[in-house]
């Protein structure tokens, strides 16, 4: 049994950019020291999963 004609069909698509003004290395030293845990919005929505 083939699972394709199961999910709806969409009729939208969306797409996001982000455009940062810094190199690739700088962007991932950010990423890794980040702490999302400790985010005032973050840390909350982690603990509700």
């Amino acid at each position: 049994m083939l699972l394709d004609p199961c999910p709806p069909a969409w009729h939208f698509h969306e797409y996001h950019e982000t455009l940062v003004a810094a190199g690739p290395e700088a962007v991932y030293q950010a990423m890794r020291e980040l702490d999302a845990g400790r985010s005032p919005l973050v840390g909350p929505l982690l603990r509700l999963r």
